[in-house]
């Protein structure tokens, strides 16, 4: 997500500043605990980005529409059926 929004940003032309990501996941631990073949061991990741940016708006849609198509990581974690939710937090630069 880091390096992915970073490119993202350089080519819509937006600047990012001071951007700084949590994950958090849910980890269904019957599979590990009673050995369940469980098809989806994460059922939610929880991200929250704090960063500073010039991007508002539709340009701040249009960054977040290009991260979800590009960054590979999460298009395997949601196509398998992970739940993944963002809580953006972003100041003006």
């Amino acid at each position: 997500t880091n390096v992915i929004l970073n490119r993202v940003a350089e080519t819509q032309g937006a600047r990012i500043e001071g951007l700084s990501i949590e994950a958090r996941a849910e980890l269904d631990t019957r599979g590990i605990r009673e050995g369940l073949d469980l098809a989806l061991p994460i059922p939610r990741v929880e991200l929250t980005l704090e960063l500073a940016t010039d991007a508002w708006g539709d340009a701040l849609d249009a960054l977040k529409t290009e991260l979800h198509k590009r960054c590979p990581v999460s298009r395997v974690l949601r196509e398998a059926g992970v739940d993944i939710v963002e809580d953006w937090r972003v100041r003006a630069l």
